[in-house]
């Protein structure tokens, strides 16, 4: 007991040197550089790259592009203000401050109704937003067009796709050909453990399970090679799990 308080009092004596003062100005000069050099960053890392979420190609995912960004949207209404007020509380009330701190506004009926509204109305923007998407982006709902859909039938094998022209047919291995602006129907399931389909320009991912049978309706809206892959861990070859998709021109 006699060792701690003599350890407390030589503590007690140990001066800590003070904080440096920093202006609002050169804090706020300070945080635009900041931002303006990881902003930066950003932009050089990411030329000559491609980023297949938003850069779509087909109908089903340029609204789900869309709701993507709405949501992100609707999100970053809430992010930016708290963490604004976060860093600003802090340095308002930073060690030394000379500000008056009066939280009299703690039973407001204004503020009450501010930060309870908001968050109310963008969940409820949200929960509408996802009914309708919900069903107007069903997988197994056909898309509308004067041609009739391409048939193809998917298997996810280990560690590979089997692709299935039953009207052609035909088959071919971790490559499938579509026509362009043409609907394309996928019926999907899997020989193997649980996998997902995707083709991140042209659609979301779809889950195949052993057994069973899922559908899943395209459509590019150009000609080109789009790249597919396994987006569920799935085993040791899941990595290489990868696919060609490639849309022509022929009907």
């Amino acid at each position: 007991m006699k060792g701690f308080k003599r350890v407390a009092a030589d503590m007690s004596r140990v001066k800590v040197p003070a904080v440096p003062r920093v202006s609002r100005t050169k804090m706020t000069v300070l945080w635009l550089v900041g931002g303006a050099l990881v902003v930066g960053l950003l932009v050089v890392l990411s030329l000559n790259h491609s980023f297949p979420l938003l850069q779509t190609r087909g109908e089903i995912a340029n609204r789900q592009r869309d709701l993507l960004v709405f949501a992100t949207a609707l999100a970053l209404l809430v992010l930016v203000p708290v963490y604004f007020m976060i860093f600003t509380f802090a340095w308002r009330y930073r060690a030394g401050h000379k500000q008056d701190y009066k939280p009299e506004w703690d039973t407001h009926k204004g503020y009450e109704a501010l930060w309870w509204g908001i968050p109310i109305a963008i969940i409820s923007v949200l929960a509408v937003v996802t009914w309708v998407t919900s069903h107007s982006l069903d997988p197994f709902k056909p898309l509308a067009s004067s041609q009739k859909p391409l048939q193809v039938q998917v298997v996810a094998l280990q560690w590979k796709w089997l692709f299935i022209y039953p009207e052609q047919g035909v088959a071919s291995v971790n490559e499938v050909a579509f026509p362009a602006s043409r609907p394309v129907e996928f019926t999907m399931t899997s020989d193997a453990p649980m996998n997902s389909f995707w083709i991140p320009q042209l659609a979301g991912q779809i889950y195949v399970m052993s057994g069973m049978s899922t559908k899943l309706h395209v459509v590019a809206d150009v000609p080109g090679v789009y790249q597919g892959m396994s987006s569920n861990i799935s085993g040791k070859g899941f990595a290489d799990m990868k696919f060609k998709g490639a849309g022509n021109d022929r009907t």
